[in-house]
């Protein structure tokens, strides 16, 4: 049976032309509290020039991209897919990725704020390139990484791809895979395929409600206000390429709260 989250106020002798209809808050929070979140903030960093636009590229704060994150802090909240009238109309690019999310008002999320759904696995590909830091030789993905299913070292396009053992390779600072052995990286640029199980992240874009307030006011009663869930659109992380990670993220300054 399911939950009822709106209600009928009419008590004692007030009027039927006065019973209030509103929503029973409690009952929402608990019908989007689905999914486990992890929420870091974002902000839009002070190295941006007004005149340019552009973030300064040596800046430790954002690395070069304008945003930064701060304040990370887990919540619940409810993720369901968006709908296109495909039958009607082409799928579009603007289309991919995307979900919409209702999460409680308490987090007043606000746009480019990173949201990972923490309990979730999913399963991402990309082909990087190899990196050379010192003696180290790295490939940055996107996401997280909860575990490595294949790695493929492209060499030259008249070799076969060469499928890396899981002794070859070890994960660092969860958005890095670094080569075991030694490869030549004066030779032609080296790219791997990675495939790997990672926790799906997303960023806000849009905010379609950003507050709505529930006049609980009966003909007895003085009002009360109940705020509402936040309805927002977030869109997957690899689909803003700005945030790809690079090896020295972690030399970063650190602006999150512990």
């Amino acid at each position: 049976m399911a939950k009822t989250i709106i209600s009928v106020e009419n008590q004692g002798e007030c009027p039927q032309s006065e019973r209030n209809l509103h929503f029973v808050k409690r009952d929402i929070d608990g019908a989007i509290s689905r999914y486990n979140l992890e929420i870091e903030k974002a902000a839009k960093c002070p190295c941006i020039d007004p005149s340019t636009g552009s973030a300064n590229t040596n800046c430790k704060n954002c690395g070069g991209r304008g945003w930064f994150f701060f304040d990370k802090y887990q919540t619940r909240g409810l993720l369901r897919a968006t709908k296109s009238k495909v039958e009607f109309e082409s799928w579009s690019e603007e289309n991919r990725g995307t979900v919409f999310i209702t999460i409680a008002e308490e987090s007043r999320l606000s746009i480019m704020d990173r949201v990972s759904i923490i309990d979730a696995i999913d399963v991402y590909n990309e082909v990087v390139e190899l990196k050379k830091l010192q003696d180290r030789h790295f490939a940055s993905v996107i996401y997280p990484i909860k575990k490595v299913l294949d790695v493929f070292l492209f060499i030259s396009s008249n070799e076969p791809l060469r499928r890396l053992d899981e002794t070859e390779y070890v994960v660092v600072n969860a958005n890095n895979i670094e080569l075991v052995q030694q490869i030549d990286i004066n030779a032609p640029t080296y790219r791997v395929s990675v495939r790997y199980e990672c926790i799906p992240q997303y960023f806000i874009i849009d905010i379609l409600r950003n507050l709505m307030l529930d006049d609980t006011e009966n003909c007895f009663t003085l009002p009360e206000v109940s705020k509402l869930p936040l309805r927002l659109v977030g869109r997957r992380v690899h689909l803003n390429n700005t945030f790809i990670p690079f090896f020295e993220e972690n030399k970063l300054l650190d602006n999150y709260v512990v």
